[in-house]
């Protein structure tokens, strides 16, 4: 029963992941922290700058998507 509710909550969440609104603004988001895909950038790596953006990403996320999680910003 357990496993069925997570199961439905993590269809929601993806559903929410793929609405262009939210996918857009991510995606703009997304650019802009170039230390997080450009591997040419000084500062990728940099694991404390990393995981510090990733974290602002998360709060960026967490704007639309409440119940988004690290682990989920990570997949």
């Amino acid at each position: 029963m357990i496993e069925d509710q997570n199961a439905i909550n993590e269809e929601n969440m993806n559903a929410k992941f793929k609405e262009p609104e939210f996918l857009s603004a991510f995606i703009d988001k997304y650019r802009e922290m170039r230390y997080l895909w450009e591997v040419k950038h000084p500062q990728y790596y940099l694991k404390h700058v990393r995981k510090s953006t990733l974290e602002r990403l998360l709060t960026f996320v967490q704007t639309f998507i409440p119940e988004a999680t690290m682990e989920i910003l990570l997949q």
